[in-house]
């Protein structure tokens, strides 16, 4: 009796909440959080996510400080807010991965309004499904 407790627990374990929530590939698709960063996937290329999110940020009267490319990742850090850095990364041809880092307290509220503001820029075009999303990912 213990030995078969001991083993499911330890399986839902290792598996992890996606087993238990049906909103799991929802999630997925959306907005993911790690520690104090949070990332996107988007169905558009580089170039088009660069402009869009220059566009987000003036649409919200936030001032870039620092604009650099690291290899091929371009980095926005943004003036007097504690450690508010973009990143866009290029994960296959057409997909880029927009991540934000929010602030020491963690301003999870204010990256999400900022990713809102990036969904609606015009050329911006979202994963539908974890299905595409993979697809796209595995090309």
């Amino acid at each position: 009796m213990w030995r078969l407790l001991l083993v499911s627990v330890l399986c839902l374990g290792f598996a992890g909440c996606e087993l238990l929530s049906p909103i799991g590939p929802i999630i997925n698709i959306g907005i993911f959080w790690m520690n104090r960063e949070a990332h996107k996937y988007y169905a558009t290329p580089m170039e088009t996510m660069n402009v869009a999110v220059r566009n987000a940020l003036n649409d919200l009267e936030m001032m870039v400080d620092e604009d650099y490319m690291d290899g091929e990742v371009r980095v926005i850090k943004l003036k007097g807010e504690d450690n508010f850095r973009i990143k866009l990364e290029p994960a296959r041809h057409n997909v880029t991965k927009v991540s934000i880092l929010v602030n020491t307290l963690g301003d999870k509220p204010y990256a999400e309004m900022l990713y809102r503001h990036i969904d609606e820029q015009p050329d911006i075009e979202q994963f539908t499904s974890v299905k595409q999303l993979k697809t796209s990912l595995d090309q």
